[in-house]
């Protein structure tokens, strides 16, 4: 593990995408994958953004072929029952520790 101060995005932008562990002031202790860290908010378990800057492939002619498929959806018996459920917003005046696991 390694102790990440100050907490920053300067100093945590290298540990993005990269599980973390957050001590909090209040003796609690959160576990999660880092996301972003902003001027006063950190983000855990939240999504990556997008900056490939790649563009989509060209369009093909839709003439050409055309092939029909069903939709395919998912169903659970038990509502809420999905893996995840959104990021994590952490105020840093709540964070009292920050590590970073190798």
């Amino acid at each position: 593990m390694r102790h990440i101060h100050p907490i920053s995005e300067a100093s945590c932008r290298e540990h993005y995408g990269k599980p973390v562990l957050v001590i909090l002031k209040d003796g609690g202790e959160i576990a999660g994958i880092l996301t972003k860290v902003g001027p006063d908010t950190l983000v855990l378990n939240g999504e990556a953004d997008i900056s490939s800057g790649k563009s989509r492939s060209p369009k093909r002619n839709m003439k050409s072929k055309r092939i029909n498929h069903k939709a395919e959806v998912s169903f659970s018996p038990f509502p809420n029952t999905g893996f995840g459920g959104g990021g994590l917003v952490l105020d840093l005046a709540l964070i009292a520790l920050l590590f970073a696991f190798f």
